[in-house]
C-alpha cells in the first residue's frame, strides 16, 4: 500500500509540472504551419490622386491569420517602360487583412503589375515571406504624348530659303552697257552718211 501511494504521488507531481510549465491559465496556443500565403482581396486597387491603395489577406496553410511586424515595405512596379521600386505603407484592417498604399511614380506607364518581392514581409514568428515574387494587383496609367511646338524664328524651313528665286536686277539687261553701244552705233551711221557723196538727179 505505501508503494502504491508513492507511485500515485510521483505521477501526480510529474503531470502537474508538465501541464504548468511555461503556460498561464487560459493561454491559447496557436501553432502556425508553413510559409504565410498572400492573397489579394478582389477588386481593383483604389486610386486617389497619385495614391494607390489595395488590400491583402495573409494566412498560414492551416487558415490562421498572419500578424505582421512590418509596417512598411518596398513594392516593384513593372509597366511599359520597365520596372521601378516604390516604398509602400502596410496597415492592418482586421485579422489577417492588410492594406497597402503607395504613390505612383511619374515614370511608369501602360499596364502596370504590382509585385510583392520575395521576403519583403515579416510575420510575428520572424519568418520572411512570400517565398517568391508575387503579383498582388494591376492598374493602368495612360501614356501622354506631348505636342511639339516649333521654337520661335524657325517657321521658315531651310529648304524654302535655299530655293528662293533670283531677283529682277539679275534678269534685266544692264542699262549702263546698252547706252554706250547705241551711241556708238549712231556715231558710225552719222559718219557714214557724211562721207557718202551727194547724188544729184
Amino acid at each position: 500500500m505505501p508503494v502504491a501511494l508513492l507511485v500515485a504521488l510521483f505521477l501526480t507531481s510529474t503531470i502537474a509540472s508538465v501541464a504548468g510549465a511555461g503556460y498561464g491559465p487560459g493561454a491559447t496556443i496557436i501553432i502556425h504551419t508553413g510559409t504565410p500565403t498572400v492573397t489579394p482581396i478582389p477588386g481593383a486597387p483604389a486610386l486617389v490622386g497619385t495614391l494607390l491603395t489595395g488590400l491583402l489577406r495573409l494566412t498560414y496553410a492551416n487558415g490562421h491569420p498572419v500578424l505582421l511586424t512590418t509596417t512598411t515595405t518596398t513594392l516593384r512596379l513593372c509597366g511599359t517602360g520597365g520596372c521601378v521600386n516604390v516604398p509602400a505603407t502596410i496597415i492592418s484592417t482586421g485579422l489577417g487583412s492588410y492594406s497597402y498604399s503607395f504613390n505612383i511614380p511619374s515614370t511608369i506607364t501602360g499596364n502596370v503589375q504590382i509585385i510583392l518581392p520575395a521576403g519583403s514581409l515579416t510575420d510575428s514568428y520572424g519568418n520572411r515571406f512570400p517565398a517568391v515574387n508575387t503579383v498582388i494587383g494591376t492598374f493602368t496609367v495612360p501614356s501622354t504624348t506631348p505636342t511639339s511646338i516649333p521654337p520661335s524664328g524657325s517657321a521658315v524651313s531651310p529648304s524654302v530659303m535655299q530655293t528662293a528665286y533670283p531677283t529682277e536686277q539679275t534678269t534685266q539687261p544692264q542699262i549702263t552697257l546698252l547706252v554706250p553701244a547705241v551711241l556708238a552705233l549712231l556715231t558710225v551711221l552719222g559718219v557714214a552718211l557724211v562721207m557718202l557723196p551727194n547724188r544729184k538727179p
